[in-house]
């Protein structure tokens, strides 16, 4: 069975994705030759008898000469001058191209009708200067309005394609910056807590045991959870408890407190998606070499979810650097703000 994000792209591919294009193409030129057959035989078909198989001919060298207009536009004219956003040109160029279709049509007609010297009354295009007239007219729009239309259907197709190539420069933006966060985690992370481990395996043989635990646990996060798109919000915070006992245990001057509000059981977010800001003040607090106390507070509430993180002592902490992450996953549908320049505030729309 298919999901629906496969039933939803089914239509972006069939505009854009190579292995359709046959099928664009047979249904282009099917389109057409419909659209040919029902206008000449609407025109000329009373007059079959006269005209006999010459209709059939009609009808053929409207269709090639259609799509020799088509093809030229479609694959010279649009992406030389309308996908290079020329319009004016094209513009110009559109209507020498339907201009000359219009002509050599109806210079055909004439090549046709001649030989039978018949009238066709106001079948005969050039009979008469009125239906001249108004057949240039209705041949012009007509040649118009499935030529831009073509057209359209091709900006419509790079569109398409642009929002596809944005989308997935931001995927691979958002998976380089998750690797790069699983980078900051480990080896240098795992490095320094063994080294720290190794050192109270004799001393305190239990805190060592404890950081060896809480740091199979951050693997085995890291391992796992990391790999989905999405993990529970729960599941997150469990994370980042085991990793900040693990800075506690390392750093020494440092301590937490992690308050919890509102039901986040079934709530998912992007994995590791607050661990860059706390570890931003982390390094800053490093800088200076004082106490630091970290107050990390997660409130649902009225479909928000409000991550909040307060430094004790921690100025002027440049966020910058990682809450771009935040913009290519949410848009517009977070704010952040740093009061007092110790207290950040993250609130996103769940």
């Amino acid at each position: 069975m298919k999901s629906n994000k496969e039933k939803y792209s089914f239509l972006p591919d069939l505009l854009t994705k190579k292995r359709f294009e046959i099928w664009r193409h047979i249904f282009l030129i099917l389109s057409i030759a419909i659209i040919e057959m029902n206008s000449t035989l609407i025109t000329y078909g009373k007059n079959y008898s006269i005209l006999e198989n010459k209709i059939y001919w009609i009808i053929l060298f409207s269709l090639i000469l259609d799509m020799t207009i088509i093809y030229f536009n479609l694959y010279i004219i649009v992406p030389k001058l309308l996908l290079k956003s020329k319009y004016l040109q094209y513009t110009v160029t559109l209507l020498i191209l339907i201009t000359f279709s219009i002509v050599t049509n109806l210079g055909f007609e004439y090549f046709i009708f001649k030989p039978k010297n018949t009238i066709f009354d106001s079948s005969l295009t050039f009979y008469s200067e009125i239906n001249l007239i108004i057949e240039l007219v209705r041949s012009f729009l007509i040649s118009g309005i499935y030529i831009v239309g073509i057209s359209m259907s091709v900006l419509f197709k790079s569109w398409l394609m642009n929002i596809q190539r944005i989308n997935q420069l931001e995927t691979e933006d958002l998976r380089s910056q998750l690797e790069r966060m699983k980078e900051k985690v480990s080896p240098s992370f795992l490095s320094r807590i063994l080294k720290k481990s190794a050192s109270l395996a004799i001393s305190a043989p239990e805190e060592s045991s404890a950081m060896l635990l809480n740091l199979s646990k951050i693997l085995r996060y890291q391992l796992y959870d990391c790999g989905r798109d999405k993990v529970l919000l729960s599941s997150e915070i469990v994370f980042l408890t085991n990793y900040l006992s693990l800075e506690k245990n390392y750093l020494g001057n440092f301590d937490f407190i992690i308050n919890k509000n509102g039901d986040m059981t079934h709530l998912f977010i992007p994995p590791l998606l607050f661990l860059p800001f706390i570890q931003q003040s982390i390094i800053s607090n490093h800088e200076l070499n004082n106490k630091l106390i970290l107050q990390l507070s997660f409130l649902v509430e009225n479909n928000l979810l409000q991550f909040s993180c307060i430094s004790n002592n921690v100025e002027n902490i440049n966020y910058s650097q990682v809450n771009h992450r935040l913009e290519l996953l949410y848009h517009n549908k977070y704010s952040i703000k740093i009061q007092n320049e110790k207290e950040l505030t993250i609130q996103i729309a769940v």
